[in-house]
């Protein structure tokens, strides 16, 4: 493997994937694609949850992996049971990221 000493230039999903963009100390340009599976989390009550993944489910337009699992709470500074949404494609993470969040 080679190094790419560089500055990053642009970022942009792309399908599942994400492309990025650098410039190297010649001034030369560098386009990288990487799998990407960005991830939000939910909690909540289990009937919201479950309602949650029911409508995330039957969102044609974007494939999810749902699970539940545990993340540290910043503010109560315990974990917490909450539900990870992984979309498979990461130019649809912003919608729905704010469809759920609605």
């Amino acid at each position: 493997m080679t190094a790419l000493y560089a500055w990053l230039f642009d970022a942009y999903p792309s399908d599942a994937r994400i492309t990025t963009w650098w410039i190297d100390a010649d001034g030369q340009s560098h386009a990288l694609l990487d799998e990407l599976t960005p991830a939000f989390y939910a909690q909540g009550p289990r009937a919201d949850l479950h309602d949650l993944c029911l409508w995330l489910n039957a969102q044609a337009f974007s494939p999810v992996e749902l699970r539940r699992t545990e993340r540290t709470d910043l503010f109560l500074d315990r974990t917490v049971e909450v539900l990870e949404v992984r979309v498979r494609q990461p130019a649809a993470f912003p919608r729905l990221f704010r469809q759920t969040a609605a």
